[in-house]
């Protein structure tokens, strides 16, 4: 439903490909939502309808931002200590993984610096922002929606209904992006289950929701406390339940 470019394509193929369920593993703070809206830009490009939920993690407003920063390739953000405008950053343009014997792989980056002036304005950015995509979609309809939830406020049950309705509407959703289902609420019904099968049932709707739907879903899930340190994150770094590497077609693990 849409690519990447150059290494990364070639690692990721037809991964991202409709009615298929896959998932980033990663811990905390290391990018699965950044990689989420990734996601949801580059679809939306695509002319692919992207059905964005936001269920806890950032609010409406920081996903907002988080879309804006994407569109215009700006950081919202000084990347000063003190916060103060212009400033500088190190854009990456390529990553080279060094193996040296008896020590732990480690990156190094090639990168080109950019200024940037002055910070961004809301509204005047978020009207750049609607103007690229309209630029990159060739059109005026809406390619995605977004919908935020408190954090254990909704269920794959909820996300199923509101992408019902929005079908009912005429919006049929090709991607649906779910930033993030540790933080779903349990289905209904299953209140009197152990919570290993609270959490599979949860990823065994979603693969239903993906097949039933016949739509891309995409989420992120919290590795293990010994996926914090690994280099390489594999099966064995998953958290609360086994049961979550059978049911995603693809699981990505993130290092940074």
């Amino acid at each position: 439903l849409f690519s990447y470019e150059g290494p990364v394509q070639d690692f990721i193929g037809n991964t991202f490909a409709r009615g298929e369920f896959v998932a980033f593993l990663a811990g905390t703070k290391v990018g699965k939502s950044h990689a989420l809206a990734d996601i949801a830009w580059r679809g939306m490009c695509e002319r692919n309808r992207v059905a964005y939920f936001e269920v806890g993690d950032l609010g409406r407003k920081r996903t907002k931002k988080r879309l804006i920063t994407r569109a215009l390739s700006y950081p919202w953000r000084s990347s000063n200590r003190d916060g103060t405008w212009p400033c500088r950053v190190n854009i990456p343009t390529s990553i080279e993984v060094i193996r040296e014997k008896g020590k732990l792989p480690y990156s190094e980056s090639d990168y080109d610096e950019r200024l940037f002036k002055a910070h961004l304005v809301g509204r005047e950015s978020w009207q750049k922002c609607k103007d690229i995509v309209a630029h990159r979609t060739k059109s005026d309809r809406p390619f995605l929606r977004v919908s935020t939830h408190p954090a254990n406020s909704t269920s794959v049950a909820g996300i199923r209904h509101v992408m019902e309705m929005w079908a009912k509407d005429g919006w049929v959703p090709d991607i649906c992006v779910i930033d993030y289902t540790d933080i779903l609420a349990p289905m209904p019904r299953t209140g009197k289950m152990d919570v290993r099968d609270q959490i599979n049932q949860t990823w065994v709707e979603l693969r239903r929701l993906s097949q039933e739907l016949h739509c891309l879903v995409v989420t992120a899930t919290q590795a293990d406390t010994d996926g914090y340190s690994r280099w390489l994150l594999d099966k064995k770094n998953f958290n609360g339940d086994r049961r979550k590497n059978d049911h995603v077609t693809a699981m990505i693990g993130i290092n940074q």
